[in-house]
Parts: C-alpha cells; structure tokens; sequence
C-alpha cells in the first residue's frame, strides 16, 4: 500500500501537468505560427498520428463502402462559358476565384446523367447522389485570405407539367441548400484556419456518416478537422431516376493575401474527392434539416442615411455643372435566400447565405426590370457607405454584369479600389469620406492615351473574343446591365447581414452632352 507522503507527492504531479497543459498547447500554436514556411499536410500527418488517405480508403473498404474518387477542380464559370462548357458565366463573383469538386457517376448509375440534364448544364461539374451516399473532401484548407467557403448546392430540378405532361422541364437552379462551412466556423486545429487540415462529409444520412467518422477515426483523423454538411433530404429528390435532383459543390475564395499562392491553390486544389457508396445499399437514417445560422445582430446603419444623401447630392451636383442628366435606380436585395428561391422555382446561379447581395438595373432573374445601357456619353456611379467600417461585412466588393444570354461580369471592384473614392465629392477633411465610397462605371475610363480616370470601372468582357453562344457580341450600346453588390460575413454572426440593418448601396446612371469633359 502506497504511503500517504507517496500518495500527496504523486497528487501534487498530475495536479503540475494538468496546470501545464494550456501553456504546452499555447507554446505549439506559438510554434505552428512563427514557422517561416506554412505547415504542410506532410508535417500534419507527421505529428498526428500519421493519418492517410490510404489508411482511411483501407477502412472504408473493409466496412463495405464503395470508393470513387474525383478530382478537385479550378471552377472558372466565366472562362468555361467563353470555352462553350458552361451554360452561362453563371453571375461569377470576378476577381473571387472558385474550386469545386467533379466526380464520375455513382457505381449505382448506369450511364451517368440523362442527356436532358447535360443539354442544361454541359460541363458543369454536377452529380446525383443516393440517401445513403457521400461525398467526402480531405486535405488542407485554402492560404491565407479575407474570405473562403464550402457550399453544396441544388444545381437542377426537373418540373413536371401535371395539364401538359409534353412541357415537362429541368432548370438549372444553383440555389444553396443550407449554411457554407466558412472561415469563420470550420472545424480545424491551430488558431487560424488557413492551411489547416480539414475534412468535409456531405451527407443526407446519419448511418453513412458515423461509418465515414469511424474509418476516419481508424486511420488517424482527429475529430476536431471533421465537418458534417447535411444535405436535407426531406425538400430533395436524391437517386438515380430521370427526375433526380442534381449538385454542385463548391469553395468560394477572395482577397488573398499572396496572391501567387492563391492563384497555385485554384490551379491545384490542396484536397481530395471521394463519392462513397455503401454495398449493400444500407438502411436509411436520415439526419433532420439542420439549423439556419441567423441573420443580423440588431445594430443597424440607419443612422448614417444622412451621410449617404449628403454624398448623392454632391454627385449630383458635380456632374449638373457638366450638363449632365441624372437616373437614379432601385436597389433591391438579390439572391437573398436559396431556399426561397427554390420554393419559387427560380434560380440564384449560386447564391450563399454568407453573403447579403443588393442589385439595381437589369437582373430579371431577380426581379430587376429597370433599363440600364451604357452608350458613348454615358456612365453610372456606384455609392453606398463603407459596410466593413460599420462591421456589417467582413469584406465587400461590387460587379457589373451584363444580363443578357452571357450573364457575364464585365468588371469589378474589391475594397482597395474604392478607399478614399467619396473625397472627390466630399471634401478631404469631412468624417463621412471615410465611411462612404463613390466609384464610376464606364464604358471609357481612359483621359488621354495613358492614363486612366482614378475610380473609374472601365466595362470589358474578361476573356478577350468572347462572345455569346450564337457568335453576337456580350457588350455593346444595347446590352442589359446590371450591378450586384456583395457584402459578405457580418463578423458576430458568422453570416451575411440582415437587409433591415443595412443601409442599401446605390446606382445612378449619367448621361452627359458630348464634349462636356464630364
């Protein structure tokens, strides 16, 4: 029998070492971060408990699961469309870079996917999938940068006609089914969650997720980088038949900070694809709907109303002196729920709920109906408040886009090139510059041969000879624009802001008598 002297001697140890944990763990996240080069997946796998892909594809084996695996791509919707792959440019976020995850067609389905679905999406990288499948991605989180996400989406639906059974059809939707798993609320370890080991199951069913959990868990996956994205069955139609639902998956990236490295993460994704599929088919267990995260934190901009009209009328002003004559436009929210959206059959082209979008002009898919063109003398100006200085949006950025067949962006401009834009309309030393921008959109930007306007988005189509499928041209004096504005990931809430908390952004659109210098 151990002596009470022993006894208090061991206590007071286990008591020191549990006291020198939280220190331990602070000195490796300490470790982690002042390496000069970013922890890789090799040292990850190094130093806990050596996982694999092989050792986790082994367990999956052994349990009776089906193994396919896909490839990571760069989902690129504006040079695929200029390429004839894509059924549009899908409203891309230009200058905010994708990837997504492409997989072959289920060892349950014979021949992949019906040529009516292909004739709407073409090369979209679109899958079906069984109640009990998954689709699971491993590998490291994206470099350092503003904003990334993982979103799946219900990409298209097929509607039947009950009166005209002939007028049966399949929409391409793209509409977000649920929360992204974002920056903000991934599961990964160390303290920032950029180049991180991650794990993504997205799955309708319970049962196939604890099997893909336990072989991860087997071949030396941590619990703490596995992340469950429920796909909700009950307002799907999962399977193989010639009504099936489709999906797309994908990861939007913004704002990185080295941009080299960022560009070599879209050229080559840094995960892996797999589609599982349980043999026999198992016994369903569907997991419930999950929670949405909820907009707003009842704090709103309302109170700087005054700041943006005072900025509208100095706009006003400015260009009244140069003759010029003043449209202003209706913004409105866009995209602002993809659930919405599908319970009206319509389509976001690929909305998140990360994001609070605001639009104005010609966006008929959501209810924009007001004729913006832009012709030699004419140009719009862009204004709104500064929504990251208010802490409504952890980034923002605005697009131009033309509606037409192309549903092309035509430029685009992030917070760097609208900081400082209002002191040309304000004066320098008046507070409310600093909380609001000003940013002209043109068709010419340019003053002289070398030198261009400063806040000034000249339109252009990215991809130079692009044009629309049947050979016209994208932009043209006649061409139907609009302007989206994206604010995403209000900080305290881990999602887009509320649109009753938000001061709405504005367009108004110029036009000036020729030779005026406006």
């Amino acid at each position: 029998m151990f002596s009470k002297t022993l006894l208090r001697g061991l206590f007071m140890c286990a008591i020191a070492a549990l006291c020198s944990i939280p220190a331990m763990a602070q000195t490796f996240d300490q470790n982690i971060g002042s390496r000069e080069r970013p922890i890789g997946i090799r040292w990850w796998q190094r130093h806990l408990r050596d996982p694999s892909v092989e050792k986790f594809i082994a367990r999956l084996e052994e349990d009776g699961i089906i193994v396919t695996k896909g490839d990571p791509i760069k989902f690129d919707p504006i040079g695929k469309f200029c390429d004839g792959n894509y059924p549009n440019a899908l409203y891309a976020n230009y200058g905010a870079p994708y990837t997504a995850a492409a997989l072959g067609p289920s060892p349950r389905a014979i021949g992949g996917l019906p040529e009516e679905v292909k004739e709407v999406a073409l090369e979209l990288p679109i899958i079906r999938l069984a109640p009990d499948e998954a689709v699971v991605l491993v590998g490291m989180t994206p470099p350092p940068e503003a904003y990334f996400s993982y979103q799946i989406y219900l990409a298209t639906r097929w509607y039947t006609n009950e009166t005209e059974p002939g007028k049966n059809r399949i929409e391409l939707l793209l509409n977000s089914l649920g929360d992204t798993v974002n920056m903000q609320t991934i599961k990964t370890i160390g303290l920032k969650p950029f180049e991180r080991p991650m794990v993504f199951i997205y799955t309708a069913d319970r049962g196939i997720d604890a099997r893909v959990r336990a072989a991860l868990r087997r071949a030396g996956y941590p619990a703490q980088i596995i992340n469950t994205i429920v796909i909700p069955s009950a307002t799907l139609k999962l399977g193989f038949e010639s009504d099936s639902d489709t999906f797309l998956i994908a990861n939007r990236n913004a704002l990185w900070v080295d941009p080299l490295a960022g560009e070599a993460y879209v050229e080559n994704p840094t995960y892996q694809v797999f589609r599982l599929t349980p043999e026999p088919e198992a016994v369903l267990n569907p997991f419930p709907a999950p929670p949405l995260r909820t907009r707003g934190t009842g704090q709103t901009e309302i109170d700087l109303t005054p700041a943006l009209a005072r900025l509208r009328a100095a706009i006003i002003q400015q260009y009244a002196i140069f003759g010029c004559t003043a449209k202003e436009y209706v913004t409105k929210t866009v995209a602002y729920e993809g659930y919405d959206f599908t319970q009206r059959k319509v389509t976001t082209l690929g909305d998140t709920r990360d994001a609070l979008y605001l639009g104005a002009g010609t966006l008929p898919e959501f209810d924009l109906d007001d004729e913006m063109m832009l012709t030699e003398g004419e140009f719009l100006i862009a204004y709104g408040l500064n929504h990251m200085a208010t802490g409504k949006a952890t980034y923002v950025n605005l697009n131009a886009y033309t509606s037409g067949p192309s549903k092309m962006a035509l430029g685009s401009a992030f917070p760097d090139d609208l900081e400082g834009s209002a002191y040309q309309y304000l004066s320098w030393d008046d507070p409310d510059s600093e909380l609001t921008y000003a940013y002209k959109i043109s068709r010419d930007c340019r003053i002289d041969e070398e030198t261009n306007e400063p806040f000034c988005l000249q339109l252009a189509v990215p991809v130079a000879g692009c044009t629309n499928k049947d050979g016209s041209e994208i932009l043209t004096d006649t061409s139907p624009l609009g302007v989206i504005f994206r604010l995403y990931l209000e900080p305290p809430t881990s999602i887009g802001a509320a649109c009753p908390e938000v001061v709405y952004d504005q367009v108004i659109k110029f036009t000036c008598a020729q030779g005026t210098g406006a």
